[in-house]
């Protein structure tokens, strides 16, 4: 079964020794992280906010193990 995540917007890729995966944001509202290797889908987020809620910056703070701040700014 393939997934989609949409028009892509904005990225990242985290690249760690244990990992590598890919943030995204794309036009549909979609925040996701992909496998970059495999392109499986880690996990995501869909904004079912109102129609003319969009995604207007992505900032992604640290690497590593120890977990990351992720911040997407959505306007409505």
């Amino acid at each position: 079964r393939q997934q989609y995540v949409g028009k892509l917007k904005f990225a990242f890729l985290e690249a760690s020794p244990a990992s590598k995966k890919l943030i995204v944001a794309t036009e549909e509202n979609v925040v996701a992280a992909l496998n970059s290797r495999s392109g499986e889908i880690l996990w995501r987020h869909v904004d079912k906010g109102t129609p003319e809620g969009a995604v207007d910056a992505m900032l992604i703070h640290g690497q590593g193990e120890e977990g990351d701040a992720l911040l997407v700014a959505i306007s409505h």
